[in-house]
């Protein structure tokens, strides 16, 4: 008679990308981008929500690229959101600054945020995958709409006032 012994191992984490500032563009943003990267991070590649649940600590700093992020967590550093949506939930404890870089940040009131939060929503960084498995940034500038508000009537003709059930 044999003895089975199953054994379940922790799954391996990938490594870190690393992650590149190609272009660092006008004003605020890069400098953050910059000051977040000199020291420790980690990198989360989102294709659309990261959800930072309320049980979960991450000991420093944390870079959140390509999608929106909700964080209910504590966090001991920084949570910088490119090219998406900051969402903070209550309980949520973060040490230091809440950045949203090409979208904004949306606080709670039962939230808290030791240095800041701030929202550059005319910005952004595109994130770019390399083949050899890095992440490069580059920044972009978000145009606003513009909508054509004049009209010439006199030039092209008089226009009469007309009433539809729709309008």
């Amino acid at each position: 008679m044999g003895l089975c012994l199953a054994i379940e191992m922790a799954p391996a984490q990938d490594p870190q990308p690393t992650v590149v500032l190609r272009t660092q563009g006008r004003g605020r943003p890069g400098e953050i981008l910059r000051e977040v990267m000199a020291r420790p991070y980690d990198v989360i590649l989102v294709d659309s929500v990261v959800h930072l649940p309320r049980d979960s600590t991450i000991p420093r700093s944390v870079l959140i690229l390509g999608g929106d992020a909700t964080v209910a967590g504590v966090v001991n550093g920084d949570v910088i959101v490119v090219d998406g949506d900051l969402f903070l939930h209550p309980g949520a404890d973060i040490a230091g600054r809440a950045v949203a870089i090409g979208g904004g940040v949306y606080p709670s009131s039962l939230a808290r945020v030791a240095v800041g939060m701030e929202s550059f929503r005319d910005v952004t960084y595109d994130v770019n995958r390399a083949s050899d498995g890095r992440v490069v940034l580059d920044w972009r500038e978000i145009s606003p709409v513009r909508i054509e508000t004049v009209t010439y009537p006199l030039v092209f003709g008089l226009r009469i006032p007309t009433y539809t059930r729709v309008d």
